[in-house]
């Protein structure tokens, strides 16, 4: 079986962490106003980068952000079609208590709803009961659809992450309905890592979601429902870029928020947890809105080895046992990293190549022969710990030898190593 090829890139030359406030080859400077207090957690999702971290693993009720986990699920449930958009569901009770907006209940116990509608409740209004009628047509019960977002976490080594309902509410506020397992007051718990790593997984799932949570308004029997998020056009704390904000309080979860935000093809995530009394709920709104300037701004996106280009030193690669003595290989995919938005000179990435050579024949053209992972320095990594990489793929088709040509070079490679063996034990 053909061995598979790792190429570790050095790119140190030109990202070089210098202090905890910097990422790339100088300090950083970072969004005004920013309080020392807190805790933050902010992404560059193109490329996986942490731009900035700040107390990212420490526990936190996350409230209203528990929505996150709940919608990745149903993501993953629509996917593999085990909900249909046209599906019908009967409201329960229980969801119908909790889908009160702006002192008007959504949702009638009882009622048909189809899966799309209470989809556009959930996703834009952000509604309680929406997302319980979801999670109770596709499980069967909340307890259960807390059981699977509980392994999911752990399956995503989510660390001090226990969610307890899927809508982020206090237990307390569930009308008696929280779950079994979990106590009258509890909270759902996670860290601003924990919940960054859930909307990354989200947002690499399917960007298009955001399309959705954007949308002004939606209509439901009849009445046009303004979306909750204050952050798009027209609304009090308008931010040109951002796309979806979730916004979280309670007495042990101060103030949490989450948002994502898209400038062109760059979408940032950030998560953030701040003290109500030195944020209030227009300032922290604002500050988030810095967040997405400082991250916007401060960087910008460069290409360091192009799709089907052929990487600097690994232009070629030796083949065993072909009618090609070497092949040339080009990458599948470009790489694409984050530098200073004012730095000049463009980077040059050196390769230090570690390879299990040569390549073994056959293979097609097109096919995959190795893997470029681009492993920079940064002073806050990658999420998830992962690196950029893309595969390599051979530019020609490399047959296998005739039986005779593969005999031959068995028989010199064996009077070579014979040979070699004999020389080392006399010298």
């Amino acid at each position: 079986m053909r061995r598979l090829l790792t190429f570790i890139l050095c790119i140190a030359c030109f990202i070089i962490p210098l202090n905890h406030s910097s990422v790339f080859a100088s300090p950083v400077s970072l969004p005004p106003h920013v309080p020392v207090e807190g805790a933050y957690y902010v992404v560059d999702v193109g490329t996986g980068m942490v731009l900035y971290s700040q107390e990212e693993d420490v526990p936190l009720a996350v409230a209203q952000l528990t929505q996150w986990m709940t919608l990745l699920l149903l993501m993953e449930a629509l996917d593999e079609e085990e909900l249909q958009p046209t599906d019908l569901t009967n409201v329960s009770e229980y969801a119908a208590a909790l889908s009160d907006h702006l002192g008007k209940p959504l949702l009638k116990e009882g009622e048909e709803v189809t899966i799309e509608a209470l989809w556009n409740l959930a996703t834009v209004l952000q509604n309680p009961g929406a997302w319980i009628a979801l999670v109770e047509h596709w499980k069967g019960s909340e307890e259960a659809f807390v059981e699977l977002m509980n392994e999911r976490a752990e399956k995503m080594k989510l660390e001090h992450t226990r969610f307890v309902n899927a809508t982020g509410l206090k237990n307390s506020e569930l009308h008696g309905h929280h779950p079994k397992g979990t106590g009258a007051d509890d909270e759902s718990l996670s860290t601003v890592r924990g919940i960054g790593q859930v909307m990354y997984a989200v947002m690499k799932r399917d960007p298009s979601v955001l399309e959705g949570m954007r949308r002004p308004s939606i209509v439901w029997k009849k009445t046009t429902y303004v979306n909750v998020n204050e952050m798009l056009e027209g609304r009090p704390y308008a931010h040109d870029y951002v796309s979806s904000a979730w916004y979280g309080s309670s007495a042990l979860a101060g103030q949490t928020m989450a948002l994502t935000a898209q400038k062109g093809k760059r979408h940032v995530l950030i998560v953030a947890k701040m003290s109500p009394e030195n944020n209030p709920y227009e300032l922290a709104h604002q500050r988030l809105g810095d967040w997405v300037d400082w991250a916007f701004s401060t960087f910008k996106e460069v290409e360091l080895v192009g799709k089907h280009e052929p990487v600097v030193s690994l232009e070629h690669l030796p083949v065993n046992r072909g009618k090609k003595k070497d092949v040339a290989v080009v990458t599948k995919e470009a790489i694409t990293a984050l530098v200073l938005a004012d730095s000049t000179s463009p980077p040059h990435p050196t390769f230090e190549p570690t390879m299990d050579v040569p390549l073994q024949a056959p293979f097609k053209k097109g096919e995959a022969v190795g893997t470029v992972i681009l492993q920079p320095e940064l002073s806050y990594g990658f999420i998830n710990e992962q690196a950029l990489e893309t595969t390599l793929i051979a530019t020609e088709d490399v047959p296998l030898a005739s039986l005779f040509t593969r005999g031959g070079e068995g028989f010199l490679d064996f009077w070579k190593e014979w040979w070699q063996s004999i020389d080392r034990l006399y010298h």
